[in-house]
């Protein structure tokens, strides 16, 4: 594994289904060892497209960094920590490493029964199966000019 990958946390992209409460299964290799449970921030994406899981360390640091950026802009600040902040669902993984969706998050990013569960290094995306195909689609040929770059 490359040096870069060793300190991520959530690499890969995995389909998974919802059960008939919301409920979705965090794969065991991103799970914490030994925990029996662990807290998730839920988040959503700014454009829409997903949402966000994220570990509260992290979610407080991208907070962090938001205030930042945004020091001397305190409407700015206080904008997107209103939309940030508040859009913020703390979910808790039961015994078998699921956390709920609320119903209300679901619909708004149709979540259905087959969702993408895509680590990103230090966070996890949850996309509608058909959305995520329909951005990589949309989103290949710039990757690729991105690829090249880098020489992958």
């Amino acid at each position: 594994m490359p040096a870069a990958l060793l300190n991520e946390r959530f690499i890969g992209k995995q389909l998974y289904t919802l059960d008939d409460k919301g409920r979705i299964t965090i794969p065991k290799h991103w799970r914490l060892k030994g925990e029996e449970s662990e807290q998730w921030c839920l988040v959503p994406e700014s454009r829409g497209n997903c949402l966000r899981l994220m570990d509260p360390t992290r979610c407080a640091r991208f907070i962090g960094q938001a205030e930042e950026r945004f020091a001397a802009d305190q409407a700015g600040l206080r904008l997107f920590r209103s939309f940030f902040v508040g859009a913020i669902e703390e979910v808790e993984t039961d015994k078998q490493g699921r956390i709920a969706i609320p119903a209300q998050t679901r619909t708004e990013f149709s979540l259905e029964k087959e969702v993408w569960m895509r680590g990103t290094g230090d966070l996890i995306e949850i996309w509608n199966k058909q959305r995520l195909e329909e951005h990589e689609e949309a989103q290949r040929a710039r990757y690729r000019e991105l690829a090249n770059i880098v020489g992958a």
